[in-house]
C-alpha cells in the first residue's frame, strides 16, 4: 500500500518517516494460516513497460518496520517478455534487517521490458520501499537531488523543523557544496548546521533546517554545486506562526494544525489531534482521543489530555469570556 505516516492518528512519522517526501510503499506481511501453517508473503510491485537501448539501473531505498521478528525478504526481478509474475527472472534476494533507510542499486539487462520488487517475508512485519528510480546512469559529472522541493511545514517562531533530501552523484571527483540562506540552514550529518554544507563526492543525505524569526510563509533554495557538474536546485518552503504577542479577541484557526496551542497527553496513544487527520469529520474542529479508541484493554482507564493556550495579553480591566463548542466523537 501507499502509506503516509503523517496522516495516522496519532502521527507516526517520528518512528516511521519517509526517506524523502511524506509517503512510501509498505508490504505488510500476511497472517499465518491456522490450518495450513503457510505464512509467506508474496506481494509484487511491477513497473510499467520499459524500453532501453543499453543496460540500466534500478535504484531504491528500503528498511523494515521493526527488527524484533527477523529480516524482511526483498527480491528484485526482471522480465524480457510480459508482466506476468511467471515470466520474471530473479536478479537478487536481499535480507532487509535495519530500521534505517538503506540504498540498493541493481544493473538491469538492456533487453528487460519490466522490473519488479517483491516481498517474500514469512510472518515478519512490514517492508518499506521509497525513492525508486529507473535510469541509464549519466557518463558525465552529475548531481541529482531526489526531491525538487521540500516543505518544512508550519513552525512556531523560535522553534525549528528539519527535512532531508538525498543527493545522488555520478562521476564526481570533488565534494558537493550545498548553499542556502536564512532562515534555512543545511547539514551533512544532522548535527552541525550552517548556510553551507559539504556532501561527499559519492553523495548522501542533506539535512535542511527551518528556523523562522518572523511570521509568514518563506521560500528559499538550496544550490548544489561540484566541480565539472551543472548545479542542481532544491526549492524550500516554510510557514511560521508568531505566538509571542497574542491579544484579544483571539479566535485560533484549528482547521489543520494546533498552531500555538500546546498538546499535553498522558499517553502516546492519546491526545488532541486536528480532525483533518481523521476520516469522515468536518475540518475546523479539534478532538481529544483517548487510548481506549485503539486498545480495548484500556477501556476503563481515564485519560488526562490537556490543550493549553499560548500566552495571551489581557486588558487590565474588563470581563473576559472563553467560548467553544464540544461534542462526542463516535467513529
Amino acid at each position: 500500500i501507499v502509506f503516509n505516516p503523517t496522516l495516522t492518528s496519532p502521527d507516526c512519522s517520528a518512528n516511521y518517516p519517509a526517506h524523502s517526501g511524506s509517503q512510501y510503499l509498505v508490504f505488510f506481511n500476511g497472517i499465518p494460516d491456522e490450518e495450513t501453517g503457510v505464512s509467506a508473503t508474496n506481494d509484487w510491485i511491477i513497473s510499467p513497460a520499459l524500453s532501453f537501448t543499453e543496460s540500466f539501473t534500478l535504484n531504491l531505498y528500503a528498511r523494515e518496520i521493526v527488527t524484533s521478528y527477523g529480516a524482511e525478504v526483498m527480491k528484485i526481478w526482471y522480465s524480457t517478455t510480459t508482466n506476468n509474475p511467471s515470466a520474471f527472472t530473479l536478479l537478487a534476494t536481499e535480507n532487509v534487517s535495519a530500521t534505517t533507510w538503506t540504498q540498493y542499486n541493481y544493473t538491469i539487462p538492456q533487453a528487460a521490458t519490466y522490473v519488479a520488487i517483491s516481498c517474500n517475508s514469512e510472518d515478519v512485519f512490514g517492508l518499506m520501499i521509497d525513492d525508486i528510480s529507473i535510469m541509464v546512469p549519466p557518463t558525465t559529472p552529475t548531481i541529482m537531488a531526489n526531491d525538487a522541493s521540500i516543505d518544512l511545514g508550519t513552525v512556531i517562531v523560535g522553534n525549528s523543523n528539519d527535512g532531508v533530501v538525498n543527493i545522488t552523484t555520478y562521476n564526481l571527483n570533488s565534494p558537493v557544496t550545498a548553499t542556502t540562506n536564512a532562515p534555512f540552514t543545511v547539514s551533512a550529518d544532522s548535527l552541525q548546521f550552517g548556510t553551507t554544507a559539504s556532501i561527499p563526492a559519492t553523495g548522501g543525505p542533506l539535512y535542511v533546517r527551518y528556523t523562522p524569526t518572523d511570521a509568514g510563509t518563506i521560500n528559499g533554495t538550496v544550490i548544489l554545486s561540484a566541480t565539472g557538474a551543472e548545479n542542481d536546485t532544491v526549492t524550500l518552503t516554510g510557514t511560521a506562526l508568531d505566538c509571542s504577542n497574542i491579544t484579544l479577541p483571539y479566535a485560533p484557526d484549528l482547521a489543520s494544525t494546533l498552531g500555538c496551542w500546546t498538546n499535553r497527553s498522558d499517553s502516546t496513544e492519546s491526545g488532541w489531534f486536528p480532525v483533518s487527520e481523521i476520516e469522515g469529520i468536518d475540518y475546523g474542529q479539534i478532538i481529544s482521543i483517548s487510548a481506549q479508541t485503539y486498545y480495548f484493554w484500556l477501556m476503563d482507564i481515564p485519560h488526562d489530555n490537556w490543550l493549553t493556550s499560548p500566552v495571551i495579553t489581557m486588558p487590565e480591566t474588563g470581563n473576559y469570556e472563553i467560548a467553544y463548542k464540544v461534542a462526542p466523537f463516535e467513529p
